[in-house]
Protein backbone atom coordinates (compact mmCIF):
# COMPACT_ATOMS: atom_id res chain seq x y z
CA UNK A 1 0.00 0.00 0.00
CA UNK A 2 1.39 3.41 -0.96
CA UNK A 3 1.91 5.93 1.82
CA UNK A 4 0.97 9.56 1.19
CA UNK A 5 1.74 12.46 3.49
CA UNK A 6 -0.73 15.34 3.38
CA UNK A 7 0.69 18.64 4.63
CA UNK A 8 -2.47 20.61 5.31
CA UNK A 9 -3.83 22.82 8.09
CA UNK A 10 -7.32 23.39 6.67
CA UNK A 11 -9.77 20.90 8.20
CA UNK A 12 -12.16 21.05 5.23
CA UNK A 13 -9.52 20.14 2.65
CA UNK A 14 -7.74 17.62 4.87
CA UNK A 15 -11.00 15.78 5.56
CA UNK A 16 -11.96 15.79 1.89
CA UNK A 17 -8.57 14.54 0.71
CA UNK A 18 -8.18 11.99 3.53
CA UNK A 19 -11.56 10.42 2.72
CA UNK A 20 -10.74 10.30 -0.98
CA UNK A 21 -7.35 8.66 -0.43
CA UNK A 22 -8.59 6.16 2.13
CA UNK A 23 -11.38 5.07 -0.22
CA UNK A 24 -8.74 4.61 -2.93
CA UNK A 25 -6.71 2.32 -0.62
CA UNK A 26 -3.85 4.67 0.16
CA UNK A 27 -2.35 5.01 3.61
CA UNK A 28 -2.56 8.70 4.53
CA UNK A 29 -0.67 10.63 7.21
CA UNK A 30 -1.73 14.23 7.75
CA UNK A 31 0.71 16.79 9.13
CA UNK A 32 -0.80 20.11 10.17
CA UNK A 33 2.26 21.92 11.52
CA UNK A 34 5.84 22.40 10.41
CA UNK A 35 7.43 21.57 13.76
CA UNK A 36 9.17 18.21 13.40
CA UNK A 37 8.06 17.85 9.78
CA UNK A 38 11.41 16.72 8.34
CA UNK A 39 12.03 14.31 11.21
CA UNK A 40 8.60 12.80 10.67
CA UNK A 41 9.23 12.39 6.93
CA UNK A 42 12.65 10.82 7.54
CA UNK A 43 11.27 8.32 10.06
CA UNK A 44 8.54 7.03 7.78
CA UNK A 45 9.48 7.94 4.21
CA UNK A 46 6.30 8.36 2.15
CA UNK A 47 5.76 7.52 -1.50
CA UNK A 48 4.26 10.94 -2.25
CA UNK A 49 3.65 14.28 -0.55
CA UNK A 50 0.58 16.49 -1.03
CA UNK A 51 0.86 20.08 0.17
CA UNK A 52 -1.50 23.05 0.41
CA UNK A 53 0.47 25.83 -1.27
CA UNK A 54 -1.91 28.54 -0.09
CA UNK A 55 -1.50 27.88 3.62
CA UNK A 56 -0.27 30.96 5.44
CA UNK A 57 0.45 28.97 8.61
CA UNK A 58 2.61 26.26 7.04
CA UNK A 59 4.80 28.41 4.77
CA UNK A 60 4.86 25.76 2.03
CA UNK A 61 7.34 27.64 -0.16
CA UNK A 62 9.99 27.08 2.49
CA UNK A 63 8.97 23.47 3.16
CA UNK A 64 9.37 22.31 -0.45
CA UNK A 65 13.10 23.16 -0.79
CA UNK A 66 13.77 21.80 2.71
CA UNK A 67 12.37 18.45 1.60
CA UNK A 68 14.16 18.50 -1.76
CA UNK A 69 17.49 19.32 -0.06
CA UNK A 70 17.36 16.11 1.99
CA UNK A 71 19.20 13.34 0.17
CA UNK A 72 16.82 10.60 1.29
CA UNK A 73 13.67 12.67 0.56
CA UNK A 74 14.45 14.49 -2.70
CA UNK A 75 13.09 11.78 -4.98
CA UNK A 76 9.64 11.85 -3.35
CA UNK A 77 7.10 13.45 -5.72
CA UNK A 78 5.45 16.57 -4.30
CA UNK A 79 2.02 17.62 -5.54
CA UNK A 80 0.83 21.03 -4.47
CA UNK A 81 -2.61 22.57 -4.73
CA UNK A 82 -4.01 26.09 -4.52
CA UNK A 83 -6.48 28.41 -6.21
CA UNK A 84 -6.20 28.43 -10.00
CA UNK A 85 -5.77 32.22 -10.05
CA UNK A 86 -2.63 32.10 -7.89
CA UNK A 87 -0.25 32.00 -10.88
CA UNK A 88 2.74 33.50 -9.07
CA UNK A 89 2.42 30.97 -6.25
CA UNK A 90 2.15 28.11 -8.75
CA UNK A 91 5.27 29.24 -10.63
CA UNK A 92 7.29 29.65 -7.42
CA UNK A 93 6.25 26.22 -6.14
CA UNK A 94 7.27 24.55 -9.40
CA UNK A 95 10.64 26.34 -9.41
CA UNK A 96 11.28 25.28 -5.80
CA UNK A 97 10.72 21.60 -6.56
CA UNK A 98 7.00 20.92 -6.57
CA UNK A 99 6.46 18.28 -9.26
CA UNK A 100 2.88 19.23 -10.10
CA UNK A 101 0.30 21.80 -8.99
CA UNK A 102 -3.45 21.20 -9.12
CA UNK A 103 -6.21 23.77 -8.73
CA UNK A 104 -8.32 23.34 -5.58
CA UNK A 105 -11.43 23.10 -7.75
CA UNK A 106 -10.36 19.84 -9.42
CA UNK A 107 -8.18 18.15 -6.83
CA UNK A 108 -10.83 15.63 -5.78
CA UNK A 109 -11.73 14.66 -9.34
CA UNK A 110 -8.15 14.65 -10.68
CA UNK A 111 -6.12 13.25 -7.80
CA UNK A 112 -7.00 9.52 -8.04
CA UNK A 113 -6.01 9.28 -11.71
CA UNK A 114 -2.84 11.30 -11.14
CA UNK A 115 -1.80 9.13 -8.19
CA UNK A 116 -2.33 5.99 -10.27
CA UNK A 117 0.01 7.44 -12.90
CA UNK A 118 2.71 8.46 -10.42
CA UNK A 119 2.65 5.61 -7.92
CA UNK A 120 3.28 2.00 -8.76
CA UNK A 121 0.77 -0.27 -7.06
CA UNK A 122 2.17 -1.59 -3.79
CA UNK A 123 0.91 -4.83 -2.34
Amino acid sequence: MSVIVLIEDDLFFSSKIENLLKSSNYEIHTISKTEGLLDSLKQDIPDLILINLASSNLNPLSIIPEIKNQLNLRSIPIIGYCGHTQRELIEKALKLGCDKVLPNSVIVSTLPKLLNQILQPKL
